[in-house]
């Protein structure tokens, strides 16, 4: 039998033991929830090896439930973020039992010591109507890569990955504030007994009033807290929520503010540290890409601009707000190339965060997930089995630099 068809075989059998062993699963309120055996259409998973198998069994502990007192020293929260249920169409949860991308955590960057997914979702997929009932089978496969990534202990960030949209309407304009406290109402009933599970009420609100965004982040806060969660809440800014403009004011109204000014009235019933402040940072020019660029501007458009371009961003404003009025922030997307230029700056910029773990408490890095778009090759080997040895891949140089940086943080497992 020649090594292709070994390979096949292999996969055949492994594919066949996980069928038969897949209701297994279930969650940590030992609910009897099974996730949804469906059709996933073309997608099929990676060939990886025996002991993949073996990761359907949970931990003898899994059922503990630990408090909210929350230790923020020394950057606890460090990982990745697991792109793929934020998309339109056949893209599927990152679930091992639904799409290859998900086995990448247990599998690769656990090995590492990360410990933090930040799980993008799209609320349209999740909740088809405003303040209507969640979509059971969407639902379902957030609670199964949720409560899965819980047993491989994982801190897992709830991400509305929508823009404070939905439909194309803006949260606040458009539709009342009352619609994306629904949302979390309904979240928070689900996931408020684990306090592994941190609440992102929405990424990247744009081109709104930042007093607007405000006045539905308070409500959507206290929705929260009124229906008995304690969990962490990671909140973005407006305007993209970058770090290096945290202090410039966003829209062409001339009365309106920057975050540096409005989120300053954030108010969190259990308290300012609470409530972490989520910025993210791109070292391109425009702060904001680092894939492939398909255009004739590539040195200019997404390379980096400097070795120290990311501290430099970094500290333009945001870290001194944070010191300044006793906040705590968090790294939640970034990304380079990997070129001289851009991994010195990577590792420039992370230098930076630990160097002010007084005031950030971690990172996560963007991206990995089944969606297996390029600019994930340099970090997940199972979107790109093909440029990697599974079971013992080469680190990429971004790889190289993210790990470097994890040796000496607290251990949650």
């Amino acid at each position: 039998m020649n090594k292709m068809n070994l390979r096949f075989f292999r996969f055949f059998l492994l594919t066949t033991f996980i069928v038969l062993i897949s209701g297994c699963v279930g969650t940590d309120n030992n609910d009897d929830f099974v996730p949804v055996k469906e059709d996933t259409g073309n997608y099929t998973d990676i060939d990886t090896d025996d002991t993949d198998a073996g990761l359907f069994t949970y931990d003898s502990d899994y059922f503990i439930q630990s408090d909210f007192n929350f230790d923020f020293s020394g950057l606890p929260f460090v990982g990745v973020n697991m792109s793929g249920a934020e998309w339109d169409g056949g893209v599927q949860w990152p679930d091992r039992q639904l799409s290859r991308g998900y086995v990448s955590f247990p599998n690769y960057y656990k090995k590492f010591g990360m410990n933090t997914v930040r799980l993008p979702f799209k609320w349209e997929r999740l909740q088809p109507e405003l303040n209507g009932e969640f979509d059971e089978k969407e639902f379902n496969r957030l609670k199964t890569t949720a409560y899965t990534l819980r047993k491989d202990r994982a801190k897992v960030i709830l991400d509305c990955h929508n823009y404070a949209r939905y439909n194309g309407k803006l949260i606040g304009v458009d539709l009342p504030d009352e619609a994306m406290a629904d949302l979390w109402r309904r979240l928070a009933l689900e996931f408020k007994d684990y306090p592994e599970f941190i609440f992102g009420i929405m990424n990247e609100p744009y081109n709104m009033s930042t007093e607007a965004w405000v006045k539905a982040a308070n409500l959507t806060i206290k929705t929260i807290r009124d229906a008995g969660a304690k969990n962490l809440i990671f909140l973005n800014g407006n305007g993209w929520s970058g770090a290096h403009s945290w202090c410039e004011a966003w829209t062409d109204d001339d009365d309106s503010t920057s975050n540096a000014i409005a989120m300053l009235d954030i108010v969190d019933p259990l308290g300012s540290n609470n409530t972490i402040f989520e910025v993210h940072q791109y070292l391109d020019v425009q702060s904001s890409d680092w894939g492939t660029c398909e255009c004739n501007e590539w040195d200019t458009k997404n390379g980096c601009t400097s070795e120290t371009v990311g501290s430099y961003r970094m500290n333009k404003c945001f870290t001194d707000w944070l010191r300044t009025n006793g906040k705590l922030g968090f790294l939640g997307e970034f990304g380079v190339q990997d070129d001289p230029a851009c991994i010195s700056a990577l590792d420039d910029m992370l230098t930076y965060v630990e160097n002010n773990s007084d005031v950030y408490v971690g990172w996560t890095w963007w991206a990995a997930g089944p969606a297996c778009v390029d600019w994930q090759a340099a970090t997940d080997p199972y979107c790109w089995p093909d440029s990697w040895t599974i079971g013992d891949p080469m680190p990429s140089g971004q790889m190289e630099t993210l790990t470097s940086h994890i040796a000496n943080n607290p251990s949650i497992y």
